[in-house]
């Protein structure tokens, strides 16, 4: 998968190494769907703590909840979907709640790459924003930005996620590069001051 620096637009390093911006290039989330999560999540965290599920709180999003994915790691290894919103649904074509991403992964497909960015999220320690394109179960195309935010039960490390998920209409038309029907174009870590 290739990486782009989301500040500079310039190509990122070899392929496996992600882009990261200096805090003073960060720009704020260009939708504000994932802005509006953002700030819900953050006014959430507990001191050096990150938040737990139940810290969400549904009442106060309406509107996010659509786009709203949950995911928590399981005694096994796995990461199981607890809850998928209904926009990601119908961007999927099926509704994935209780499955666990390792089993439905191949192919390049949406479950490895939640995958690939709930594996950074755990080994950064951070909320991060990543876009790129998916294939639609109808074969169009869609751009597709999210926040990969951790949720803590168990005290401080990350025992589970949520994620706001965004797609839209692809404007160029421009193909999914090779290796499936997910293709990452960038990831970035958010410093927790973003949107301040």
């Amino acid at each position: 998968m290739r990486c782009f620096a989301i500040a500079s637009g310039q190509a990122a390093p070899e392929a496996g190494e992600h882009a990261v911006p200096a805090p003073d290039e960060m720009q704020p989330f260009d939708d504000p769907k994932l802005a509006a999560f953002f700030a819900h999540w953050r006014t959430r965290l507990r001191g050096s703590a990150w938040p737990r599920r139940a810290d969400l709180e549904p009442t106060e999003i309406p509107k996010l909840l659509p786009h709203l994915m949950i995911t928590q790691r399981t005694l096994e290894g796995g990461e199981r979907l607890r809850l998928v919103g209904t926009h990601i649904v119908d961007h999927l074509g099926f509704d994935p709640t209780r499955r666990d991403l390792c089993e439905m992964a191949g192919d390049g497909n949406f479950a490895d790459l939640c995958l690939e960015l709930l594996a950074e999220t755990r080994r950064t320690g951070t909320v991060l924003h990543a876009g790129g394109r998916h294939l639609s179960p109808g074969g169009a195309t869609r751009l597709c930005q999210r926040i990969v935010c951790p949720l803590s039960d168990g005290g401080h490390g990350i025992d589970a996620t949520v994620s706001c998920v965004v797609f839209s209409a692809s404007r160029d038309g421009a193909p999914i590069g090779d290796g499936g029907p997910a293709y990452l174009e960038f990831t970035a870590p958010v410093p927790l001051h973003v949107l301040a």
